[in-house]
């Protein structure tokens, strides 16, 4: 694959991605929190706790993960296959560009990155507005 397609190929994938880690976290911050911090820290979304663990939490991330890898997961399954497709090329490092007739669909692989996109978000974001806790 010629080095400029490969870029543009990254760039689409990168924009999709950042795209869609929006959407979930639209989608996340509409739910309450769940109060796992009880009065320490006055989140009002389930966001807010997930950028809280992501960034401070000696917690049960795995727990974390299975409560947020729905909202990916239902985004990636709404994709069309040759979007999935597109993508599988923006995500793999070590793909080989001898591809020749199907191009895998990896809803997993997918939603694994745009996990990853949501675990950069929620650690890079400022969480000082949370009066009265520990880490304001």
């Amino acid at each position: 694959m010629a080095s400029g397609l490969l870029k543009v190929v990254w760039k689409f994938s990168n924009d999709r991605f950042t795209e869609m880690a929006k959407k979930a976290i639209w989608h996340i911050r509409r739910i309450g929190a769940s109060g796992i911090h009880g009065d320490d820290f006055e989140y009002k979304t389930l966001w807010d706790e997930f950028c809280h663990e992501t960034q401070y939490g000696d917690f049960d991330l795995d727990a974390w993960e299975q409560t947020i890898h729905p909202f990916c997961a239902e985004i990636i399954s709404r994709l069309p296959e040759t979007e999935k497709q597109l993508l599988f090329f923006g995500t793999e490092e070590d793909w080989d560009d001898e591809v020749e007739d199907e191009v895998p669909i990896d809803d997993d692989a997918l939603t694994k990155e745009l996990m990853s996109r949501l675990r950069v978000e929620a650690g890079n974001r400022d969480l000082s507005r949370f009066e009265g806790g520990e880490f304001s």
